[in-house]
């Protein structure tokens, strides 16, 4: 028996002995799940039934994980975003509006394509852990008939189309109570937000920053506090995730 914050002795594989222990005021809660309920709460959550089962499930899941992913066990609260730029941008910009995200035991971790989104909230979920979710809209190959985004959507519990359509078609920011859109996507709609977000991106590509995550995290840090509303819109979405706490 292995006690640990370390998500290296995390084997997906062997889920019947992975154990998530968390303390509250009222004591110490343990809970502990095998493979056919981890099946069942995936398809409660959106999962198509015809392709997903107790033999594949486990190997479906180990296909994506990352060390980063499996962080989101010993969180207490996950932000799942769809790559590095999110990921090393907001846990700033949270910061800088009142939610350290260290401090608060948030995770926000980059699952690599829309694809994934859902997937992993089934996941974390189904261990009880609060999940919030961060998609854009840019129609990208990765996603052009909008189906990684609906089933994103499903596992949220928003099941009907058109209320779907609503949301997928959306091309501001929009922040909700357990997901976000960034409309068209993350930088441009934050350039609409913040007046001197260009200028600054500029700066750092002329400081050497060429790389499009740590661009992103160099203008969160340099941005001016002021009462812009790109910082009334990530005091909302900070709080939409301190709320889930």
């Amino acid at each position: 028996m292995i006690t640990t914050h370390s998500p290296a002795f995390i084997n997906i594989l062997n889920l019947e002995g992975l154990v998530v222990v968390t303390k509250d005021e009222d004591g110490t809660d343990v809970l502990q799940i095998d493979r056919e309920e981890l099946v069942a709460h995936c398809i409660a959550k959106g999962a198509p039934e015809d392709k997903i089962d107790t033999e594949n499930v486990l190997p479906f899941y180990l296909a994506n994980a990352t060390r980063e992913i499996l962080e989101g066990f010993f969180a207490r609260v996950v932000v799942l975003v769809e790559g590095p730029t999110e990921s090393l941008a907001l846990p700033v910009y949270f910061d800088r509006v009142g939610l350290d995200t260290a401090k608060a035991g948030v995770a926000v971790i980059p699952v690599y394509g829309k694809g994934n989104l859902a997937k992993w909230h089934r996941l974390f979920t189904a261990y009880e852990i609060p999940c919030y979710v961060i998609f854009d809209n840019d129609g990208d190959a990765d996603d052009k008939k909008k189906v990684k985004r609906r089933d994103a959507l499903l596992a949220l519990g928003i099941d009907d189309e058109e209320t779907q359509d609503g949301y997928l078609e959306y091309h501001d920011m929009l922040v909700l109570g357990e997901f976000s859109v960034f409309g068209t996507n993350f930088e441009t709609v934050l350039r609409a937000k913040f007046p001197k977000y260009e200028a600054i991106e500029t700066q750092g590509k002329e400081e050497g920053v060429d790389s499009k995550p740590f661009l992103a995290r160099y203008v969160a840090e340099n941005l001016k506090k002021d009462k812009s509303q790109g910082w009334v819109e990530m005091k909302t979405l900070a709080d939409s995730v301190r709320d889930l706490i």
